[in-house]
């Protein structure tokens, strides 16, 4: 299974990265808005205004990523969607997503006096985000009759917290902190913003996958028992201990660096290592499972993979 994997590691790595910004950001541009309106601080109101681009960027590159298996194995689809009452649901909720998210951005200054309807517009943005999402990763469950692992693994819930939640939040981070950088000369906000927005940006990525970092490295969520019936694997391991702590430093780095803009290098060498953190960590993420009370261990990646290996199991 790790082998088949590895062939389509570098593809799912960066679907991974897309689909991470597309369900974060609407959330975090609607409480930098919050914070923009608690605060009265103009800045988190423009940060939060000039991400929304990234997010439509991210979905546009997700849905034409998308376009390419659903063209080849569209009748299949077609077919799921009919059968698959959740399947419905998730793509009604999606197509609502895409509506709201332009319609939260385009009516930014339209609504700038009216702040609490705009508000309650860029929540039910992020919530139909989240929604879309997981009723489609049940819908998938449900198609390949593996509904039974969400109630019987209870560890199930930790694979996803580390890689859709923690990871997840620290991918959407890093991309908004380069967006940022380069809308630098487009959107003239000033040096100031940029300081701040910049080392905003890069301290809640930093943040975020610390704790990621953190928990993937305990023996309980990366099933060490794995690298005991295959030492080969230690060396992805220390491998990806030390891209993780090369990703720590450049982000610790930017996060408390006096005029971040300039280290553009930085920026971009601390996106490279976590790209290659993701790559190195997919084929070594594992959990444990309990299944009728004998233990067993099943090797997973992030949610993509774990359908991909339920579909193929008999």
């Amino acid at each position: 299974m790790i082998q088949t994997d590895l062939t389509m590691l570098p593809l799912w790595t960066l679907g991974y990265c897309i689909l991470a910004c597309v369900l974060v950001i609407p959330m975090v541009a609607w409480i930098c808005e919050i914070g923009g309106q608690g605060t009265k601080k103009i800045f988190w109101d423009k940060f939060a205004q000039q991400i929304l681009g990234l997010a439509n960027v991210a979905l546009a590159g997700l849905l034409f990523a998308s376009s390419v298996p659903l063209s080849i194995h569209f009748q299949d689809v077609l077919a799921a969607i009919k059968n698959i009452f959740w399947l419905q649901i998730s793509l009604g909720l999606a197509g609502l997503f895409v509506f709201f998210l332009f319609f939260y951005q385009i009516s930014w200054k339209k609504y700038k006096k009216q702040k609490g309807l705009h508000l309650v517009l860029g929540g039910c943005t992020a919530l139909l985000a989240k929604a879309a999402f997981w009723t489609g990763c049940y819908a998938s469950l449900e198609y390949t009759q593996k509904t039974d692992l969400i109630l019987k693994y209870p560890l199930f819930w930790t694979a996803v917290g580390l890689w859709f939640v923690l990871l997840g939040a620290a991918i959407a981070f890093a991309c908004i902190g380069l967006y940022v950088l380069l809308k630098r000369n487009r959107d003239d906000f000033g040096r100031d913003y940029y300081r701040f927005a910049l080392s905003c940006s890069f301290k809640s990525a930093l943040i975020f996958f610390v704790l990621h970092f953190s928990a993937y490295l305990l023996p309980e969520t990366t099933g060490w028992s794995l690298l005991a019936q295959n030492p080969s694997l230690s060396i992805l391991l220390i491998f990806a201990a030390g891209i993780g702590a090369v990703t720590i430093f450049l982000w610790k780095r930017l996060a408390f660096h006096a005029n971040p803009v300039s280290q553009k290098s930085a920026i971009l060498l601390g996106l490279l290592t976590l790209y290659c953190f993701i790559c190195v960590c997919l084929p070594l993420q594992a959990t444990r499972f309990q299944h009728d009370s004998t233990p067993i261990q099943i090797t997973i990646t992030d949610s993509f993979s774990l359908l991909q290996k339920l579909q193929n199991t008999p």
